[in-house]
């Protein structure tokens, strides 16, 4: 009979810290799974925080890009409308025969402007087309030229001012 008094004593202290040992490993897998639960919630708030921050960064971005793009487009608007404006200004609005228009100046001037016409005038091959057209101009209205005055004039009164500049710039390309 002690004997098994004993025994179930034992059984009993051996069932009693079996359970202390089951108690401590659930105590223990309850534990882990908890710090598991905080680093899952953790990484979670961490992603959302660097989602956010993308988000954010792609915004700025995009805010940055639209407006250099409207900068961008407002300077080609403006390029575009001065380009269009030169070209207005630099294409005549008459086509001008200058070959034919020179056919008469080169019995007097040379067929390259090289002469001094009738041996009283300048030599015209050289001068800039500026120079040319303000003395065509000045034939024109009677306020250049010296001996030539009277004879230039006759023949320039029959051209109009685009024909002046065309020829001035054809002369002055010789």
């Amino acid at each position: 009979m002690i004997k098994v008094i004993l025994f179930a004593v034992v059984t009993l202290f051996m069932v009693g810290c079996g359970d202390d040992a089951a108690k401590s490993a659930n105590s223990e897998t309850q534990t882990k799974q908890e710090v598991k639960e905080e680093i899952k919630a953790v990484v979670a708030e961490v992603k959302e925080e660097a989602k956010a921050a993308v988000t954010q960064t792609k915004e700025e971005v995009t805010s940055v890009v639209v407006e250099e793009t409207k900068a961008i487009v407002e300077d080609v608007k403006a390029a575009a409308a001065a380009a269009e404006a030169l070209v207005v200004v630099e294409t005549p609005a008459v086509t001008v025969d200058v070959v034919s228009i020179y056919k008469v100046c080169a019995g007097c001037h040379g067929v390259d402007a090289s002469k001094s016409a009738l041996n009283k005038s300048q030599i015209i091959k050289g001068w800039n087309a500026k120079k040319i057209a303000d003395a065509l101009h000045g034939y024109k209205t009677g306020t250049y030229g010296g001996a030539m005055k009277g004879l230039m004039g006759a023949q320039v009164s029959k051209l109009g001012d685009a024909e002046i500049e065309a020829l001035s710039i054809h002369i002055s390309k010789f």
